[in-house]
């Protein structure tokens, strides 16, 4: 589940930004919230269903509320405003990995260990592919889009392997 982050945080290292790797990490704290308080639960395609929708109505009330969240969450310390700017243009993007993200975790739980493994293994290729084409255009954004698309291809892979 790990692998797509791990490879998103690789390559911000490589964005021209500076502190990079950070505001991907605080943004990607931000997305991944709703995914912590997920119930153990059997994995079935309704429960899977369930996920995905609790998780996308999750973002997008993160998404609405990203100013004011982010500002409670990060105004207090060292940060000055530009940076807290930049992680609320950031959350919206790390956002997109928030679904996949549960139905991965979801997913992993009914998944044998050689499974997780091919799953993370190709999730964190197509991170790794798409975050070379993307941060060249879109910076941490991209980064931030390629290890959702990542989450999201690693998903398909077990959802896909439990109904075969």
């Amino acid at each position: 589940m790990w692998a797509c982050a791990a490879v998103g945080q690789v390559a911000a290292q490589f964005a021209a930004v500076e502190g990079g790797g950070t505001l991907l990490l605080l943004a990607s704290a931000v997305a991944v919230a709703p995914v912590a308080v997920l119930p153990e639960v059997r994995v079935t395609r309704r429960a899977l269903g369930g996920v995905v929708v609790a998780m996308l109505a999750a973002s997008a009330a993160i998404a609405l509320l990203r100013e004011p969240l982010v500002s409670a969450l990060y105004a207090h310390g060292v940060m000055d405003y530009g940076g807290q700017r930049r992680i609320m243009h950031l959350v919206p993007c790390a956002l997109a990995g928030t679904a996949p993200l549960g139905a991965l975790r979801l997913l992993e739980r009914a998944a044998s260990p050689a499974r997780q493994r091919a799953a993370a293994g190709l999730g964190a290729l197509v991170t790794a592919v798409a975050a070379a084409v993307l941060v060249r255009t879109m910076g941490l954004e991209g980064i931030a889009l390629a290890t959702a698309g990542g989450m999201a291809v690693a998903a398909t892979v077990l959802a896909v392997r439990k109904q075969a």
